[in-house]
C-alpha cells in the first residue's frame, strides 16, 4: 500500500494485493486491479484487462502474438537499432524525466498531468519500474511505467510523442518501438521471476475508436482477457463525506 495526502484527505492505494490487517489509518482506501470480486455491499467497478502468463517459454510467448505484431517486433530487432532500457531503482531524477515526457504526451491528448508524488511513493516501496526505447540517435521514442506487486507487473502508463511527428515513417517507427518495448518488457519481467504481465486494462465494449484501437494493439500480444475490480472505500467520516459529494457531482476523487 502507498499512502498520500491529496485534497485534504489521506488516501491509501492498494494494487492487486489484498489489504493487510495492519494497514495505516486513511480517510479513503482505493483498491485497484483486484481479481477478487468484492462483497455485495461494495460499490466495485468491474473492468477488464489482458494478462500474459510469463511462465510460458519465450518462444511460446512470441508465437502467441499475432502475425502483425511478430513482424513489427522482428523488424524492430533486425533493422531499427533501438536501445532498450529498464530501471527498477528509480531516482527522483528518473521520475522527473519520465513525468516531463509523459506530461508532453498527456497535453497532446488533452489529459491531466501525471501525479508525480504517486510515482515517487511507488518507487520508495520498490514497486515502480520504468522502461524505455531510444532511437539510434538517442531520442526517447517510448516510455512505459509499471507497478510491480507480488508476482505481477501492471502497466501504469505508456507514452510516446508520435503526435508531434508529421512524417508517417517516423510515426511508424514509434509504433514499432512501442511493440519492441512491450516485448522486451515481457522478457525482462520473465527473467525477474514475475508470473503475470498485466496490460493495465482493455476496452472490451468498444467505448471509442481510440480505446478500441488500443485494445487491438494489446490483443496483438496474445494473452487472456479477464475481469478485474476497482473500488473506492470511505474509511473515516471525512472520507464518507468526500465520497458522498463526489458521487453527487459524478466526479472521481
Amino acid at each position: 500500500m502507498i499512502v498520500y495526502r491529496r485534497m485534504g484527505l489521506v488516501f491509501g492505494e492498494v494494487f492487486y494485493e489484498p489489504v493487510a490487517a495492519s494497514a495505516p489509518k486513511v480517510d479513503v482506501l482505493r483498491i485497484s486491479a483486484s481479481d477478487v470480486l468484492p462483497n455485495a455491499a461494495s460499490r466495485a467497478r468491474q473492468s477488464h484487462t489482458l494478462v500474459i502468463d510469463l511462465r510460458r517459454a519465450e518462444q511460446t510467448l512470441f508465437d502467441e502474438m499475432d502475425k502483425g505484431t511478430r513482424y513489427q517486433v522482428h523488424r524492430a530487432i533486425d533493422r531499427d537499432n533501438f536501445d532498450f532500457g529498464l530501471d527498477d531503482e528509480c531516482s527522483e531524477q528518473d521520475i522527473g524525466l519520465f513525468c516531463d515526457y509523459y506530461d508532453r504526451f498527456a497535453a497532446s491528448k488533452n489529459r491531466r498531468p501525471i501525479f508525480q508524488k504517486r510515482l515517487a511513493l511507488l518507487a520508495r516501496r520498490g514497486m515502480l519500474v520504468l522502461t524505455q526505447s531510444r532511437a539510434g540517435d538517442g531520442e526517447i521514442l517510448v516510455w512505459h511505467s509499471y507497478i510491480r506487486c507480488a508476482d505481477r507487473v501492471i502497466l501504469l502508463n505508456s507514452a510516446s510523442l508520435f503526435r508531434e511527428k508529421s512524417d508517417t515513417s517516423l510515426r511508424n517507427l514509434i509504433g514499432r518501438a512501442n511493440r519492441f518495448t512491450h516485448w522486451n518488457d515481457i522478457l525482462a519481467f520473465k527473467r525477474m521471476g514475475m508470473i503475470t504481465y498485466d496490460m493495465g486494462g482493455i476496452d472490451v465494449a468498444g467505448r471509442s475508436r481510440e480505446t478500441s484501437n488500443i485494445a487491438d494493439f494489446k490483443r496483438g500480444f496474445g494473452g487472456s482477457v479477464v475481469p478485474v475490480y476497482s473500488h473506492t472505500l470511505p474509511v473515516s467520516m471525512a472520507g464518507r463525506v468526500a465520497c458522498g459529494i463526489a458521487g453527487i457531482l459524478s466526479v472521481n476523487l
